[in-house]
């Protein structure tokens, strides 16, 4: 199977469905079995086995693991909904230009 079609199939039938608000429990501490389940669909789809590394998979297909990309599109998408810690506080600090966490 071609990488083209293997990604279509990828996209279109696991991706959708996993990354449906991923935004809510992306940091939640199940997220690493997001994470073991798209590699497995990885490794299936690919025909590798259980003991492959999946880094060379998705290095080869050009895909990055869910939960490294949801919350940062996330928050770039929405940047209006977070504050500076510099509009929280007059300090001068060296996190000034961070964002504030709730």
């Amino acid at each position: 199977m071609s990488h083209k079609t293997l990604l279509m199939i990828y996209h279109s039938l696991f991706h959708t469905v996993m990354s449906y608000r991923i935004i809510l429990w992306g940091n939640s501490c199940h997220s690493i079995k997001i994470f073991w389940k798209q590699t497995r669909v990885i490794r299936i789809a690919t025909g590798c086995g259980n003991t492959d590394s999946c880094r060379i998979l998705f290095k080869k297909l050009n895909i990055l693991p869910q939960y490294k990309l949801s919350i940062p599109i996330f928050v770039v998408n929405n940047r209006d909904q977070f504050l500076i810690n510099s509009e929280i506080h007059n300090i001068n600090i060296r996190h000034n230009s961070n964002l504030h966490l709730p």
